[in-house]
């Protein structure tokens, strides 16, 4: 059964650290994904791709690969034909999105290879959220004291230059159409989705419940 089985293994965020989870810098959105499938011709295990995908990508790829048709009312897209070795091109933009963790802190963002745009659509009186696991340590303390200044709406990042992503370039003058193009994009996507941000505060939803 090991041989026919497909294994997979992912998580939810990124790391858990400072400026990571709870944000949406590169080391709080990107995510493992390894995939394993012993004694397949489907595709050849042993590779490392560099492309960026999205978690909403895993079903519609799961489903392509016992040769099914994805349901038509899902924004994901199948990276098959990547694994398979028959395009080298997949996604060239992803969006990302936090409304809640402990706090209401409604953010979202767009990223292309060479370029991030993060909108905070809150003002927030540290530049970023610290997670309250980690703000009851001494780490979090000094974050918070480290980064005790107002957060601003707009955040530009050249991902190619600054990959730590430390210089914001939303008010440089230079960047000004970069911004602008990223922007109507992000809003656009907004729009397309639905997002419920777009007509106002969003209320909390109630909390999971258990019973043991």
């Amino acid at each position: 059964i090991l041989d026919k089985t497909l294994f997979i293994y992912t998580t939810d965020h990124g790391s858990a650290f400072p400026r990571s989870k709870c944000t949406l810098y590169d080391p709080g959105i990107k995510t493992l994904l390894l995939m394993n499938l012993p004694s397949s011709e489907l595709f050849s295990g042993g590779k490392v791709y560099d492309q960026m995908l999205s978690n909403i990508d895993l079903l519609p790829t799961l489903v392509d690969l016992v040769s099914g048709k994805p349901p038509k009312n899902i924004e994901g897209e199948s990276f098959f034909p990547l694994l398979k070795g028959k395009t080298n091109e997949f996604r060239n933009r992803i969006f990302a999105e936090k409304t809640y963790h402990e706090l209401y802190d409604p953010i979202r963002c767009m990223r292309t290879k060479d370029f991030k745009m993060i909108y905070n659509f809150e003002p927030l009186d540290t530049l970023y959220q610290i997670p309250q696991d980690i703000l009851k340590d001494l780490s979090g303390q000094y974050m918070k004291e480290r980064y005790n200044y107002p957060r601003v709406t707009e955040e530009l990042y050249d991902l190619e230059r600054d990959p730590n992503e430390l210089i914001n370039l939303a008010e440089n003058p230079e960047f000004e159409p970069i911004v602008g193009t990223l922007k109507k994009d992000l809003f656009n996507w907004m729009k397309y989705t639905n997002d419920p941000l777009l007509f106002g505060k969003i209320p909390k939803q109630r909390s999971a419940s258990f019973t043991y």
